[in-house]
């Protein structure tokens, strides 16, 4: 009825997860040893490396059905232990993704959690008990283990395979090869790669996740890892529906929304990485050209004014009339040039091509002595925050000039955490969150000043909480209390609180979509797509869907409703809000594209209706002004996926996508990411493909340009291609940057700043 699937997700990846915290435990203790086994130049040691990797593996296995579990590490002598609550907090935020597709597909299948009659674990990380735990927190049903969870695809597959027919006899139906019973974790073999590779043997055979949610929130169940509607994701253990991406976070660094590398909260966010501002424009004058007179014309007696009157008022040659023809030449002159220059304002390029070059390293901040755990970086504007962790689980924060790395001042917070989720550039300060280490315990949430680096406020988050910025105000979205809460960004005081929405059950479980502006979309996003700067363009309200299907629109400074309709859209249902736009793929009877006017609610336009049944959204974002974007995977499958462009008035625009599985708005232009491998392609309004599958991820740094990284961003230090492009240009190869935390790095329309070991690094990539 409905597949899907994580193909970057498995076993492997849970392996390369815990190898990182036992870098952590062991490699300040034993640099050397660590460093042999990380970095092998022998046959000796690579084999010690493969051993790590093996014994890792049977620590994985043992945390399965104990708390703590050794590990040997080849070179030093007494095994490290590692404890299952080190190892679930590392591995709920790969596993909620897998939860996410779970509610994916059982809304692709037309089918509610509650409407399932079983859900089964196949593939041997299913093994893991938080695998269980989070599908039946989150679906409100419990999963079935079977006996042997590596077998059933194997088995399935064999049921597929043609028996030879003899000739005269009728052919014998197919039936499963026997085997012996597999071990508890299947054996792997080969060298163990030297990072994390990806695998695919981690699911649910039939998995839920709400529909892709176009937004990016900050740490969230229902976030939307994707989505440029400028939400911050944190990274938390259920993150963002979204085919991509995380809820989504735009926080910096870490595995959160990368604060994706927007925004907004990307980011994410968070965001994953800090915000920058739009390219400022000149306002619709004439340079050099004085204001014209009350009346429109020249000034008699004035300079350059064509004629002084003679004494007594006379003009020579005594005639007003030609005086009024060259009043009102010069009064024609002038508004012809008014007229001129506004055209040439209102017409110009507002995004024009970047100058890209090679990417010089500008200069270096050091990090510390010894190699923090924990490094995550903002920008926004002229200012860059430079963040890392400390022993003592604070975090050392430096405010520098973007541009050329000078301190502005340096803090450690008053706030600590055991791990932190990320970071968030704002107008005037900066935001930090903590992640979650346990499934009652709270993150802590604080803001500090811009000027001095002194902490404004802070208070505790729920785990699975959202955040949403706007101007002045952080609206949380609190799933334990079920309510919004609208807190001051200056001082964390409640501006007001309003309950969600219940169904006559009592279900109060909400999705929230933050209304975005032409100048945060416009201007540059984390990974994900979402603005690092949600804020921009008076971006003030936000979408709040209940489970009975109402729909109401929010002031976030107020939170009063400012419409409210019932009976409108489902929590499953994609959608996405820009402008006085709310777009709504409906999927009842048959996929719809419909378009709501945020004042009224009222009747929709149906902008689009998909010729066949069975068809399934993966992502949903506005791609210009009251124009939207839909990545629809029909009955066919995900090759024949497609881009389906609607503009209000002027209809529909249709192109192949193949295998996509997330968009990203660059202005009109549309960008189609994809996984395993990764790679991008860039399509014109018209459809045209300007760059095609091109490897790696690429970033918006306005409407206009593109950076492009050749490969997914990582918390490990490693090799980092970058590239650059306009959008009606080709891509301006800007060389390598040598083993930088590319999840760490956050950019404006110039500079890029990462952390890398010790150390972080300021490049100039444009300009």
């Amino acid at each position: 009825v409905a597949t899907g699937g994580i193909p970057d997700l498995g076993g492997l990846d849970l392996d390369a997860a815990l190898l990182g915290r036992l870098g952590e435990l062991v490699g300040p203790a034993h640099p050397r040893e660590w460093a042999r086994l990380t970095d092998p130049a022998t046959t000796a040691e690579r084999r010690d490396r493969q051993q790590l990797w093996d014994n890792v593996r049977g620590a994985k296995e043992m945390l399965s059905r104990a708390m703590v579990a050794p590990v040997a590490v080849p070179g030093v002598e007494a095994a490290v232990p590692l404890s299952r609550e080190d190892f679930e907090r590392l591995a709920a935020p790969l596993l909620a993704r897998a939860v996410t597709e779970t509610r994916e597909v059982t809304a692709a299948a037309g089918l509610r959690p509650e409407q399932l009659s079983g859900l089964f674990l196949v593939g041997g990380s299913t093994r893991v008990p938080l695998v269980a735990r989070l599908l039946h927190a989150e679906l409100g049903i419990a999963p079935t283990v079977l006996e042997q969870p590596e077998m059933p695809v194997a088995e399935g597959a064999l049921t597929d395979l043609p028996l030879p027919r003899r000739s005269g006899r009728p052919a014998v139906p197919a039936h499963p090869a026997s085997a012996p019973p597999a071990p508890t974790w299947p054996e792997s073999t080969g060298p163990a790669p030297t990072r994390p590779a990806p695998a695919a043997d981690a699911g649910a055979a039939t998995v839920p996740a709400a529909m892709p949610n176009p937004t990016a929130p900050l740490g969230g169940a229902d976030a939307a890892p994707a989505g440029p509607h400028g939400t911050l994701v944190a990274d938390g253990p259920v993150p963002p529906t979204s085919p991509t991406r995380y809820d989504s976070t735009p926080l910096a660094g870490g595995p959160v929304p990368h604060p994706r590398y927007d925004g907004t909260p990307a980011a994410p966010g968070f965001v994953p990485p800090g915000a920058v501002p739009a390219a400022h424009h000149a306002g619709p004058g004439v340079p050099g050209m004085p204001p014209p007179s009350p009346g429109g014309g020249w000034q008699p007696g004035v300079p350059g004014a064509p004629f002084s009157p003679a004494p007594g008022g006379a003009r020579p040659g005594g005639g007003g009339p030609r005086r009024g023809r060259w009043v009102a030449l010069g009064a024609g002159l002038v508004v012809v040039a008014v007229a001129a220059a506004v055209l040439l304002w209102v017409f110009r390029d507002r995004h024009p091509a970047l100058d890209f070059h090679t990417a010089e390293l500008v200069t270096t901040v050091a990090a510390g002595d010894t190699r923090p755990d924990q490094m995550f970086t903002a920008t926004l504007g002229e200012r860059a925050y430079l963040v890392r962790s400390l022993p003592d689980d604070h975090l050392h924060v430096t405010a520098v000039e973007a541009a050329t790395g000078k301190t502005v001042w340096e803090q450690r917070t008053d706030a600590s955490a055991q791990r932190w989720a990320g970071i968030r550039a704002l107008p005037d300060g900066l935001l930090v969150l903590g992640d979650a280490t346990g499934s009652d315990t709270p993150r802590v949430l604080a803001v500090l000043d811009g000027d001095s680096g002194e902490q404004r406020w802070r208070t505790d988050v729920g785990r699975d909480d959202t955040l949403y910025l706007g101007p002045d105000t952080v609206v949380r979205l609190d799933r334990t209390g079920e309510r919004l809460v609208g807190l001051r960004l200056d001082d964390g005081r409640q501006r007001w609180e309003q309950r969600n929405p219940r169904t006559e059950y009592g279900d109060a479980r909400t999705k929230v979509v933050p209304v975005g502006t032409g100048a945060a979309l416009d201007g540059p996003g984390n990974a994900e797509g979402s603005p690092l700067a949600p804020w921009a363009g008076k971006a003030d309200r936000l979408v709040q869907v209940g489970a009975d299907r109402s729909v109401r629109v929010l002031d976030m400074r107020s939170g009063k409703v400012l419409k409210e309709r019932g009976n409108m859209a489902g929590l499953d249902d994609p959608m996405a809000a820009r402008d006085d736009r709310l777009y709504v793929a409906e999927n009842d009877r048959g996929l719809r594209l419909l378009a709501y006017d945020l004042g009224s609610l009222g009747t929709p336009s149906v902008l689009y209706e998909a010729p066949e049944q069975g068809g399934r959204v993966k992502d949903l974002v506005t791609c210009g002004e009251r124009r939207v974007c839909l990545l629809e995977t029909p009955g066919g499958g995900a090759d024949d996926t497609r881009v389906v462009a609607a503009t209000e008035g002027e209809g529909t625009r249709q192109w192949a996508a193949p295998r996509a599985e997330s968009l990203v708005p660059v202005g009109e232009h549309v960008l189609a990411g994809r996984d395993s491998p990764d790679a991008v392609t860039l399509f014109a309004p018209d459809g045209t493909a300007v760059l095609r599958d091109r490897d790696g991820v690429a970033v918006r740094l306005d409407a206009g340009n593109l950076l492009i990284f050749s490969e997914a961003p990582s918390a490990y230090e490693d090799d980092r291609v970058l590239a650059g492009t306009a959008v009606d240009g080709k891509p301006v190869e800007m060389g390598q940057l040598k083993q930088i935390r590319s999840e760490s790095c956050s950019w404006n329309t110039e500079m890029l700043v990462c952390g890398a070991d010790k150390e972080f690094r300021l490049y100039r990539f444009a300009g």
